[in-house]
């Protein structure tokens, strides 16, 4: 019992890894989109510029987190069969 659990949960946490991940790569391609936009708009306003700081920080930490959520799950899950099986 306590097996299928743990696969149910594992295989649930790399979905919503990977649907995460899918999410943070639509937001960074559409960032890309306005990017010559929102450069020139930083070099008028300080306030911009800090926006565009604080969402490309924000965007590229999600992306980075997401992954590495999604890693670390994948190698649990080999750890698990590795140790189950013996």
């Amino acid at each position: 019992m306590f097996r299928l659990l743990y696969t149910l949960i594992a295989i649930g946490i790399s979905a919503v890894s990977l649907y995460a991940g899918r999410h943070s790569y639509i937001a960074i391609v559409n960032l890309q989109k306005y990017e010559e936009r929102s450069e020139r708009a930083a070099k008028h306003s300080e306030t911009a510029a800090h926006e565009l700081h604080k969402t490309r920080t924000t965007q590229g930490t999600s992306a980075g987190a997401v992954g590495l959520t999604y890693i670390i799950n994948e190698l649990r899950i080999l750890l698990w069969c590795v140790l189950v099986s013996g």
